[in-house]
């Protein structure tokens, strides 16, 4: 990598990239970094964590991004759909992507009805 340096942060209540200096740093391509005080996302309770990572060269800052994202595993047992090893309850279905509107009709969603008895 040179003398290029990541510094990053997870959880800064800061917006933006100030102090640079007190964030944990690596010149590696590859990191993988435990998330403080994790905890799961859920539908009921969505905790979002906040990732900011910057790219320096010297003491110049090149990019800094801040990106948001939930923790959570996915997986299936038999017909279930499994999120964080829970069962998951899906209501309904979304079906607008076939109309030319967002919103279906009386007549279309007692089409989709019929078809699913």
């Amino acid at each position: 990598l040179g003398g290029l340096l990541f510094r990053w942060r997870i959880d800064d209540p800061v917006e933006g990239c100030q102090g640079l200096h007190d964030w944990a740093s690596a010149n590696v391509t590859s990191l993988r970094l435990p998330v403080p005080g994790a905890l799961p996302w859920r539908p009921e309770k969505p905790r979002l964590h906040r990732l900011k990572v910057a790219l320096l060269e010297g003491e110049q800052m090149l990019d800094c991004m801040e990106v948001r994202f939930g923790l959570r595993t996915v997986s299936t047992r038999k017909r279930e759909i499994l999120l964080n090893g829970e069962p998951l309850k899906l209501f309904g279905f979304n079906r607008h992507d076939l109309t030319s509107s967002a919103v279906l009709s009386d007549q279309q969603l007692l089409e989709d009805v019929q078809l699913l008895k």
